[in-house]
């Protein structure tokens, strides 16, 4: 081989560059940055200066772009790091596809009655003695079954709080236990969008990452249940409004619309 063909193999073979150890403090300054952020452009800035909001694309934008610019300046190559991006979306994917899809199944539900029928049932079982100990357990069972807590608190909550408004019970406590069981419904739900991302990102099956968080989300779920089935004898509600008569023509309609069955 001739020096010249040396020389241009040489040259054409791009250095390789060197690589320094990812450290802790590495991997957690993109999300203290991502934190950061979204308190400054959702929070700080708007509220405090008067700016203009940053919209949640633009900040998870500019995080990622500074994540990749840590990740060059630590040695690593443009390839690696769009291919390890690669690998990580086709790893959320079915998590994705899972998130249109759970549009799509609620709507349905609600068309084919099944959310209305958790409504009527859940209208027919409030008690104003236990109103926020079943308003913990019926938006926790209602988030459980269709796996949103916002549709849970929004549907069956706003009729609970109604109720608990006729009846003199006190609303804070009232929206603390609406609040509380559609969130907990939403975290163990195998439909919720965020149980199955997180066991997509951690790479183990849904069930078993249900089951990981029952273990103590579950304690915890029970404890508050008791200690609102004692708050509704220690803060009662006050008023005399006849529930069936605030309830029924709600159910009535949900009644007449759909035909139940059960």
């Amino acid at each position: 081989m001739s020096t010249t063909e040396t020389v241009i193999e040489s040259e054409q073979e791009a250095p390789a560059r060197q690589r320094r150890p990812v450290r802790f403090w590495h991997a957690l300054a993109p999300i203290l940055l991502l934190v950061a952020l979204i308190l400054w452009g959702m929070v700080i800035g708007p509220l405090v200066f008067k700016l203009p909001s940053w919209p949640l694309e633009f900040t998870f934008s500019l995080a990622a772009l500074c994540t990749w610019l840590l990740l060059f300046s630590l040695g690593h190559t443009f390839d690696e790091i769009t291919v390890k991006m690669g690998e990580r979306t086709r790893t959320a994917l079915a998590a994705i596809w899972m998130l249109m899809a759970i549009g799509i199944l609620i709507g349905s539900w609600t068309a084919s009655g099944t959310i209305p029928m958790l409504v009527y049932w859940g209208m027919l079982v409030v008690n104003p003695a236990w109103i926020y100990l079943v308003a913990f357990l019926i938006t926790s069972v209602f988030s459980l079954a269709t796996g949103t807590s916002w549709g849970s608190a929004g549907t069956i909550g706003v009729v609970l709080v109604a109720v608990g408004t006729a009846t003199g019970a006190h609303l804070g406590l009232l929206a603390a236990a609406i609040i509380g069981g559609a969130y907990f419904g939403d975290k163990i739900s195998p439909l919720s969008d965020t149980t199955n991302m997180a066991a997509m990102g951690a790479g183990v099956p849904v069930y078993d990452h249900v089951r990981s968080m029952v273990n103590t989300t579950g304690p915890s779920y029970i404890v508050a249940a008791v200690l609102y089935g004692i708050a509704g004898f220690m803060v009662p509600a006050t008023g005399h409004a006849d529930v069936d008569a605030l309830t029924r023509p709600t159910a009535d309609s949900l009644s007449g619309a759909f035909s139940f069955g059960v």
